[in-house]
């Protein structure tokens, strides 16, 4: 019983900061489908908080609220404003969704912006990385200003399938490198990593994603695969071009065994700013490097993970001692590289000659059927040998 409670309570959690994201061009590995409105029926206006706490903005204080403008019509409101007590002014989202069909749903919404955000956001959830700052001073990923504005249509093809096109017309803006004032409860005596500079400027982007989602069930998969495709293409002081994949594969072996396959993949050419730029190492990367290793216009990697379930535990009597019966046990090797081409590469295999990988390997603890996890990860080729230990809350493989 209390297992399922502590269950419910993680899912709930990772639903409401999942409701609340707002749809960006910047999680190059993330399909961005549209933020769904929490209206029930019947229901004018529901309100919704996110806060966080970073080492650039400090504590973020933000409240937003969904809008029924038009029931009838299923014309929905979006208005979202916050600060961060340290650095720039007030981050705004202003945004109205119309949406067409019972069945392979269209929505297509407009937006207003003016916010603070990360190309890292695929790595983690915001409040993961807000309890890593609060509690580890650590902070995984790097952040810039961004406003302007843009269109998306977000369509359900199949059950199966999804598309999405929006067009965005923004300015980059640099911020303010703040890396000493916020503290943490513990690790203080770590210096908190610098926030790179970006070069301010105006930045037009077309963005296509596709989705194929053949798993058993989208939070809690047990086989079945899924694969994102995103391109985007550049224009204004920015001219670039971006091709992005993630897929995913749940191979079931035996009783509560499986192998879990991640691969993601990311290549992008011409005038490429520090904000394009894509980095390897840490968590939902190479587990045993640090965050930020390297970074590069293009990157590869590939992550191994055999679940043993709680076979292995139960073959080994553990599962008696208390406790240990919500536990289970993993495996995984992680194989990766981040790199810039040193010239210019006009197909995938002469780009991926410029890698040069780097290889780990480990052992996870599991706790709540993956909802939370610790990995135990060594370095195999690239690094010094070094160990590494990382926590996870609700990164299910």
């Amino acid at each position: 019983m209390m297992r399922n409670a502590l269950c419910g309570g993680l899912a709930l959690i990772i639903g409401v900061f999942l409701l609340a994201l707002p749809v960006a061009v910047c999680g190059q590995f993330k399909y961005s489908q549209i933020a769904q409105d929490t209206l029930e029926p019947g229901r004018v206006v529901n309100f919704y908080t996110t806060p966080r706490y970073n080492r650039v903005e400090g504590l973020f204080l933000n409240v937003g609220a969904w809008v029924n403008i038009f029931s009838t019509h299923r014309l929905i409101g979006r208005a979202d404003v916050g600060i961060g007590i340290k650095n720039r002014g007030p981050n705004t989202l202003l945004a109205v969704q119309k949406h067409y069909f019972s069945q392979n749903r269209l929505v297509i919404q407009a937006e207003l912006f003016d916010q603070t955000t990360s190309n890292e956001y695929w790595r983690a959830y915001q409040f993961e990385n807000t309890l890593a700052a609060l509690f580890l001073h650590e902070d995984f990923f790097n952040y810039y200003g961004n406003r302007g504005w843009r269109i998306v249509a977000d369509q359900v093809v199949k059950e199966t399938i999804g598309v999405r096109v929006g067009y965005t017309q923004r300015r980059v803006v640099d911020m303010a490198v703040n890396s000493h004032f916020a503290a943490s409860l513990f690790g203080n005596s770590k210096t908190w990593r610098r926030n790179p500079a970006v070069n301010p400027g105006d930045e037009r982007v077309l963005e296509m994603q596709l989705r194929v989602d053949r798993r058993d069930n989208r939070y809690f998969p047990k086989s079945g695969w899924m694969v994102d495709l995103v391109y985007q293409h550049g224009a204004g002081d920015f001219a670039t071009e971006g091709i992005f994949i993630v897929h995913r594969n749940y191979v079931p072996i035996w009783s509560s065994q499986r192998l879990v396959l991640i691969f993601f993949a990311g290549f992008r050419s011409g005038q490429v700013q520090p904000h394009h730029l894509m980095t390897i190492g840490g968590i939902s990367s190479l587990r045993a490097f640090p965050e930020y290793y390297r970074t590069g216009q293009n990157l590869t990697q590939a992550n191994f993970n055999f679940l043993f379930g709680q076979d292995l535990i139960r073959r080994l009597r553990l599962h008696r001692l208390p406790t240990l019966d919500s536990f289970s046990l993993g495996a995984f090797i992680d194989v990766g590289d981040a790199w810039n081409s040193s010239r210019h590469k006009n197909n995938l295999f002469s780009r991926l000659s410029g890698a040069d990988w780097l290889v780990d390997g480990g052992f996870s603890l599991l706790f709540l059927d993956g909802f939370v996890r610790i990995d135990f990860a060594r370095q195999l080729r690239g690094g010094d040998g070094d160990w590494r230990i990382t926590l996870r809350l609700v990164d299910k493989l």
